[in-house]
């Protein structure tokens, strides 16, 4: 009365499929070219508005003559 040793069964996931092969490489070319087409534009160019007769009486500074100060300031 001999009995065979019970086979043991491991539970493990079965091994990942191979990954798929790599396509083939792009042969090397010349830099892609890149065209730019400059077109202007249909819309009218915006009319420069000369500056109202009230502006230079106005008490306000101008952001100029803010940007003289700290220039001048940093240079002190």
């Amino acid at each position: 009365m001999t009995q065979a040793a019970p086979t043991v069964r491991r539970n493990t996931p079965p091994p990942p499929p191979p990954p798929p092969p790599l396509p083939a490489p792009f042969p090397p070319a010349a830099s892609p070219s890149v065209s730019v087409h400059i077109v202007k534009s249909p819309a009218p160019s915006p009319r420069v508005i000369p500056p109202s007769p009230h502006s230079s009486a106005s008490p306000c500074i101008t952001d100029d003559e803010l940007m003289d100060e700290a220039l001048v300031g940093m240079g002190k």
